[in-house]
């Protein structure tokens, strides 16, 4: 089914229906998007955080260690309060899902994948996709209320999304990947002149106004001029073979 403020007023029907459906061992889900006014999920997933694992016990010990780093960043970026009105699900591989609106909804989209065959451990659902929730086996709401999600503005959904792409360990995109030949003829780009004195190019910048918004490792989180929260960029002195130093989420 869709969420929308009309059709949780209709009320009635949609309760006889479920009922009827949780009575012969259904799965209750419900469509993201914009069918659902804006409505979108940040799945964390703990089984792919780390090596590939079946293993419950396992599983379950990853869980809290994949949702600490990630609230833990958004904290440091003064994100504390958007993540108290966040609706929060706890799903039956021992991960989360976070619940919101946005006017600014996007597609379903990999947002952090592990190294090697990057399986995705936080990803999204939006427009086109849908998500199994309460009262389904194993699903159980931790924070706030399904029927009254919240709607969060353009840079938060930003702090939320640019964070969980700080995480990601893995690079398939030609764009991140140093090639002498792009470098040399493509000078005049400033994507690449960035990257050919990546040291001067962060100075230049934090004179300009950009901050430093966290760190994760070796990696330094920065935040264009004028925006509140979310990462804007990332900067590391010394990146793996084949990457550039510095990476637009």
């Amino acid at each position: 089914m869709s969420i929308s403020n009309e059709k949780v007023s209709a009320g009635n029907e949609y309760r006889c229906s479920l009922a009827l459906w949780m009575k012969h061992n259904g799965n209750f889900g419900i469509r993201t998007g914009e069918v659902s006014e804006g409505f979108e999920v940040i799945d964390f997933d703990p089984k792919n955080y780390g090596d590939k694992t079946e293993d419950k016990e396992e599983i379950k010990r990853r869980s809290p260690i994949l949702m600490k780093e990630y609230t833990e960043l958004i904290k440091e970026q003064d994100g504390a309060e958007l993540l108290n009105k966040l609706v929060a699900v706890r799903t039956p591989s021992g991960g989360y899902h976070f619940y919101f609106k946005s006017k600014y909804c996007g597609k379903n989209s990999k947002l952090a994948r592990r190294e090697g065959d990057g399986a995705a451990f936080i990803e999204t659902r939006g427009d086109g996709g849908y998500v199994a929730t309460t009262p389904s086996e194993g699903y159980k709401v931790v924070r706030g209320d399904i029927f009254k999600i919240p709607i969060i503005s353009e840079e938060e959904r930003e702090l939320l999304m640019s964070t969980a792409r700080a995480l990601n360990l893995f690079f398939d995109d030609k764009n991140h990947e140093y090639e002498e030949k792009e470098v040399s003829t493509r000078a005049d780009s400033p994507w690449v002149a960035a990257n050919l004195d990546a040291e001067a190019y962060l100075d230049e910048i934090i004179s300009d106004g950009w901050v430093v918004a966290g760190k994760k490792g070796n990696d330094t989180l920065l935040r264009r001029s004028g925006k509140d929260r979310g990462t804007s960029a990332i900067f590391n002195p010394i990146p793996e073979k084949g990457k550039y130093p510095f990476f637009w989420p």
